[in-house]
């Protein structure tokens, strides 16, 4: 995501080729601080999950939660092809039907919206082609979307449009106050 790290570096292109090959990992801040007490040394050092041991290769910085709406930031990060290594027993990247990853992108401020679809249309169009002759029964779909999903939703509208009134009320007593105290200051 083109985030810098606190120490160490993310992940290298390729490191999620091959199923179970690659066991390195990059620690979230919080769990740096409680289970290693912020020691920098843990770099290169393996920590286990599940039984296999996956080398440190980067801690992520403070307030740093992934890319999920989700307010808890996981333990680690590791590539997607240790997903087996890291849930034993559950292999979701063979199942069809398992609606589990999601891509995120950031566009580039010369790049435009219309853009930046057009060529994702393209992408998408191209791998689905190449999983047809192979799989038929997967396929990707691209859904734009805003990192907040819910603001597209009507109950999240009119909370924040709840939140907004009450704050421009606080706003006009304090402002009122402020002016009634000017008036008794000049009239004094």
């Amino acid at each position: 995501m083109g985030i810098p790290l606190l120490v160490g570096r993310g992940f290298l292109p390729g490191e999620d080729a091959v199923p179970g090959a690659n066991t390195v990992a990059v620690l979230s801040y919080p769990y740096w601080r409680r289970s290693f007490h912020s020691d920098p040394g843990i770099l290169g050092q393996p920590v286990k999950v599940n039984g296999t041991a996956f080398t440190v290769v980067g801690i992520t910085r403070e307030g740093f939660t992934g890319t999920s709406v989700n307010p808890q930031t996981p333990d680690l990060w590791a590539p997607l092809s240790m997903q087996v290594q890291l849930v034993p027993g559950m292999d979701w990247l063979s199942q069809p039907n398992v609606r589990l990853l999601q891509i995120f992108a950031r566009l580039k401020p010369s790049i435009g919206r219309k853009t930046a679809q057009a060529q994702a249309d393209l992408l998408i169009g191209q791998f689905n082609a190449f999983v047809e002759e192979t799989d038929k029964t997967k396929a990707v779909t691209l859904q734009r979307t805003t990192y907040f999903p819910n603001v597209d939703d009507l109950r999240f509208q009119a909370l924040v449009s709840a939140l907004m009134l009450i704050v421009g009320l606080v706003l006009f007593v304090a402002c009122a106050n402020v002016g009634n105290v000017t008036l008794t200051v000049l009239s004094c």
